[in-house]
């Protein structure tokens, strides 16, 4: 074969090639973004982490990562809205008032009033990580975090007076029982509390082995649950300075426990559910069904407990899935 009609026959190929991939092209379908235009529409969507819920009044609020705020009144149709700034949201509470507030990664508090649609940010003046935020009874705003650190406010953010126990533990929720009685779970086990409305702070125990406490729910100084990795849900009838651990029928870690029905709650990794019975065990009502941790938790005036969590997992549970009695 001569030069010339290698180069002939390469360019033959080459053409053939180029028609070929024009063929191709030129038959493939236009690009439909309608599916994905729907998906971006939706109130839920995939992208979601949520964190925290809370009902306020007849109103469900839900807030998670970027910004991410849900809302509802019937829990049927949400409403979906990103907050200025994007700041991934950590925790929720209602205030007496009305006033919904909610506490953001970068420190700062998200206050809606009632009846609003928007919110506003007001910053919190320290250098402490914030982890938890709560309304007492008295309409005082109360945050918690890094350093032992409790901040509380009773001008809607305007001053703060801080609370250090002066330990390197990170306070992880912040709950007030009444007026006067508040506790906190903290970093290496700690269990903190408050008998004067939160003016001051005594450690009254500690969980064994220094468990790091992830859900907890009080109903007294006294009585008390936290929750946290491996199916662990430890009960106390002391304030934290004996503790027993309860049984539960699964090891996946159960990061909240909530009140629903008169029954306590716990939701865990793989969109678990447990619940309590009244001998004190754990029993799934919600089997794992998908890799995602469920967190957020709110139970409407018509006894429906709405649950949500991971890739904007969200679960209605019927009070006869939540309150029945064992």
């Amino acid at each position: 074969m001569k030069l010339g009609e290698y180069k002939v026959r390469c360019c033959t190929k080459v053409i053939a090639c180029s028609f070929l991939t024009l063929l191709l092209t030129g038959c493939e379908a236009p690009l439909n973004l309608a599916a994905v235009e729907a998906q971006r529409a939706q109130s839920i969507q995939r992208i979601d982490f949520y964190q925290s819920m809370v009902a306020n009044g007849d109103e469900l609020i839900a807030v998670g990562n970027n910004g991410l705020v849900i809302s509802s009144a019937d829990g049927e149709v949400w409403q979906r809205q990103i907050l200025e700034g994007a700041a991934s949201l950590l925790t929720v509470d209602a205030c007496p008032s009305g006033e919904t507030i909610a506490l953001s990664f970068d420190n700062n508090i998200w206050l809606k009033q009632p009846q609003a649609s928007q919110w506003q940010s007001i910053a919190i003046p320290t250098n402490e990580q914030l982890m938890d935020v709560t309304c007492a009874p008295d309409g005082s705003w109360w945050v918690a975090g890094s350093f032992s650190t409790i901040m509380h406010s009773t001008d809607s953010g305007a001053n703060w007076q801080t609370f250090s126990l002066q330990e390197d533990a990170i306070i992880t929720n912040i709950a007030f029982l009444n007026d006067t009685d508040a506790v906190a779970s903290a970093e290496y086990g700690m269990i903190l509390s408050s008998t004067d409305g939160g003016q001051n702070w005594d450690v009254t125990g500690f969980l064994p082995d220094e468990f790091y406490p992830h859900g907890m729910y009080f109903t007294s100084l006294e009585s008390g649950w936290i929750s946290g990795l491996n199916g662990y849900i430890y009960a106390t009838e002391d304030g934290g300075e004996t503790w027993s651990k309860e049984t539960v029928d699964t090891a996946v870690p159960v990061y909240q426990l909530v009140a629903a029905n008169d029954q306590l709650l716990g939701l865990g990794e793989n969109t678990t559910v447990l619940r309590r019975n009244a001998a004190g065990s754990w029993t799934t009502i919600v089997p794992p069904s998908a890799p995602v941790y469920l967190r957020a938790a709110a139970t409407s005036a018509d006894g429906v407990t709405h649950v949500a969590g991971g890739r904007g997992v969200y679960l209605a549970l019927t009070s006869s899935m939540t309150g029945s009695k064992e």
